[in-house]
Order: C-alpha cells, then structure tokens, then sequence
C-alpha cells in the first residue's frame, strides 16, 4: 500500500479521497460500502487503518457529488 495522505480537508481532493478508498479496498479484498456495513456492526475492529477508512468513507458520501456514490 502506498504512503496515503496526510489530510488537510480544505484542501484535499475527492480524487484523492477516492484513490485511498481504493487502496483500502484493495488491501482488505472488500468494497468501501461492504466494509463499512461491517463496520457499523462492530464486525472489523478498531485498528487505525479500520478507523481511517471508515472517516474517510463517511467524508466521501458527504462530499460525493449528486451524479455518483463511491
């Protein structure tokens, strides 16, 4: 997995957000939607990589635009 990015959220990108999502689920063998339906279940733990993906899937469905869902 490559060195993911350090956020300052006035200034990241969706594009950015979207390629550490993938990242993620690459890493793991599971879409960010699966993942995160675990993870409001209790089912994936509380390791820092599971906290970061789940923020970072909570921000995406804030700021995906209208037209597309992660």
């Amino acid at each position: 997995m490559k060195q993911r990015t350090k956020y300052n959220l006035r200034r990241v990108s969706y594009a950015d957000i979207l390629e550490d999502l993938k990242d993620f689920e690459e890493k793991f063998g599971m879409s960010s939607k699966e993942f995160y339906e675990k993870f409001s279940r209790g089912e994936m733990g509380d390791d820092q990589d599971v906290i970061e993906w789940a923020g970072l899937y909570e921000w995406s469905l804030r700021e995906t635009p209208k037209s597309s869902k992660p």
